[in-house]
């Protein structure tokens, strides 16, 4: 129906472009005839699917479209009929999904449901011969596809600061404003070192607190590094410290710690401050912000936040219950959590020393998985129980 010559199309045929034109492309993608070898063809497909799933399909067509490429077996000259089938089923999959969702992997949840949904479509579409009668037998088994993400996630509480060796301090000095010691400038500096140690000469994007504790340990940190390596620093404010609220009484401030002992870390709240919850809430958009940015697979990106803020990032990232969580503790000055990609499905794990630091033996340690079968987990031991 539309024939796409290697050599581009008019400008208005993309335009028009939409879900009619997309399951009309579908003969040709599934009898591998479509042109993808060339730039000027995947370029077309990227913009195509993008219009012909409202808008909205862009992110999730350049991802299918590389892990297609990526994997060597796609359908890029009709060598692989099964492959050529897979993509067929995936573009037809995507301009049906209701509202033109993108689902695109980056929420494991979501992505189980979409895969364990889509069995009986994906095997009647991929059952289907070029007049679209049944064959019968034929049978598609879909590739996970793996969404890039950074080799590595490291996340580094600041040195030893003004505020931690004297905490009276925090009645003439904002909270925000306190910076390191000698000796925390020192922990940096061989947090530096080591960091790298582990990453090489690889890549680094760094986020760090606006605190200045961090922005010094960031610093410090980065005359380590080889400048060239580094590739981007940025500030970002929901990694900041638990706001403490305004306390400028020491034996307030300690009467409120004694009592968020017993209380809980997680829940208790101080005076015109925030509880542990809500940072988590912000820490939790600042992940979503930490997908969408970081798509190189062969970088490192480096955290340099708080102790507690460190904490809350690992257990939203990893599903940590609130009990888990409690049973945590906060690294030492320029601790550093390291957490490293699984190249067999794409997911992360702490390093045994990432967990004997925190205490976290008993939290999970890899989201290989899916949150899905956590929350299965879950809730047997609660039907247990009953």
């Amino acid at each position: 129906r539309l024939h796409f010559e290697h050599g581009g199309a008019e400008a208005s045929i993309v335009r028009e472009a939409g879900r009619v034109r997309a399951r009309e492309m579908l003969p040709a993608i599934q009898a591998g005839s479509w042109p993808l070898k060339s730039s000027v063809g995947l370029g077309m497909v990227r913009s195509w699917l993008a219009v012909g799933t409202g808008g909205r399909g862009a992110g999730g067509a350049n991802r299918m479209l590389r892990a297609c490429m990526s994997s060597g077996s796609g359908p890029v000259d009709g060598k692989d009929p099964a492959a050529s089938r897979e993509f067929a089923w995936r573009v037809n999959h995507m301009i049906s999904l209701p509202n033109a969702q993108d689902y695109d992997g980056e929420d494991e949840t979501d992505f189980v449901s979409w895969r364990s949904n889509s069995i009986a479509s994906k095997q009647r579409f991929a059952s289907r011969g070029k007049d679209g009668e049944q064959e019968g037998s034929t049978r598609v088994v879909v590739p996970h596809i793996i969404t890039p993400r950074p080799a590595k996630i490291i996340l580094i509480r600041h040195g030893e600061s003004e505020g931690n060796r004297d905490e009276t301090v925090y009645t003439t000095k904002a909270d925000w404003k306190i910076g390191l010691t000698q000796l925390g400038k020192n922990q940096a500096r061989q947090a530096g070192r080591h960091l790298r140690d582990i990453v090489g000469k690889g890549d680094v994007h760094i986020y760090h607190s606006p605190y200045v504790r961090t922005v010094d340990t960031t610093k410090e940190i980065l005359k380590a590094l080889d400048p060239q390596q580094v590739k981007a620093v940025r500030e970002e404010p929901r990694i900041s410290e638990q706001q403490f609220g305004n306390l400028r009484d020491v034996d307030a401030i300690q009467r409120c710690k004694e009592e968020r002992k017993v209380f809980g870390r997680f829940f208790f709240r101080f005076p015109d401050g925030e509880a542990g919850l809500d940072v988590y809430s912000r820490v939790t958009t600042f992940i979503g912000t930490l997908r969408r940015d970081q798509r190189d697979e062969n970088c490192t990106v480096v955290i340099v936040t708080h102790g507690l803020a460190l904490r809350l990032f690992l257990m939203r990232w990893f599903q940590w219950t609130v009990e888990q969580f409690e049973a945590t503790q906060n690294p030492n000055f320029c601790g550093m959590a390291i957490m490293n990609r699984i190249p067999a499905d794409g997911r992360y794990r702490l390093t045994q020393s990432t967990l004997d630091m925190l205490g976290a033996d008993n939290a999970p340690t890899t989201s290989a998985i899916g949150r899905s079968l956590l929350r299965k987990a879950y809730t047997r031991e609660l039907l247990s129980n009953n």
